[in-house]
């Protein structure tokens, strides 16, 4: 996880700043120059499909736990259990409504 902060007019609201990303996140040109920055370094002009960037990475964290983060890994696991309810009902319904008539082995003579 890093906090990077970059000049650019689609966040300048934000004053730069892009918050935390997780690894993967960014365009792989984006993601090597932030990965190789050291912390408070400036990065070198650089240029990925979305233009010219300059960074500086302010922080890193091992661990994401962002509030966006947080309610992901929620609802991920609430979707996780209705599948496994779903499934279970299904295969429910499935032994419900089987007919299994047992035979006595055939013998030949």
């Amino acid at each position: 996880m890093e906090k990077v902060a970059e000049e650019d007019d689609g966040i300048e609201g934000l004053g730069g700043e892009l918050g935390w990303f997780a690894p993967g996140v960014m365009v792989p040109e984006f993601q090597q120059v932030a990965d190789n920055s050291q912390l408070g370094e400036i990065s070198e002009l650089f240029r990925s499909d979305f233009g010219w960037h300059i960074l500086q990475v302010l922080d890193r964290r091992i661990q994401d736990e962002t509030e966006e983060t947080k309610r992901n890994k929620i609802r991920q696991q609430l979707q996780e259990q209705k599948k496994t309810e779903v499934l279970e009902l299904w295969q429910r319904r499935l032994r419900d409504e089987a007919f299994v008539k047992i035979q006595p082995p055939y013998t030949s003579r």
